[in-house]
């Protein structure tokens, strides 16, 4: 990365990957650019995975941003039992 643009590492490391998978729970502007690019670069294939942290129950989760609407996203509970974190798909 020294010396050229942030857009072109994440451009070639979003086209060079099988798979992305990203987390939106926090909607953090970075995750949610490198989401952007990682849809532009890899289209309606399948090969993009959403996730979003939510309560056990779902319906209290927060709405995508609104352009993310069509998209579907794998809502998850996050649960710590004994000093480890459980999680379960909630969808």
């Amino acid at each position: 990365m020294h010396g050229g643009h942030l857009l072109s590492v994440v451009l070639e490391r979003c086209h060079g990957a099988h798979i992305l998978i990203f987390d939106i729970t926090q909607r953090n502007p970075n995750v949610m650019f490198e989401l952007g690019v990682g849809l532009a670069t890899k289209g309606l294939d399948g090969n993009v995975f959403i996730f979003q942290q939510v309560e056990s129950d779902a319906k209290s989760a927060p709405q995508p941003p609104s352009d993310l609407a069509g998209y579907f996203i794998t809502r998850y509970t996050a649960v710590t039992k004994g000093g480890k974190v459980h999680y379960s798909l909630v969808d």
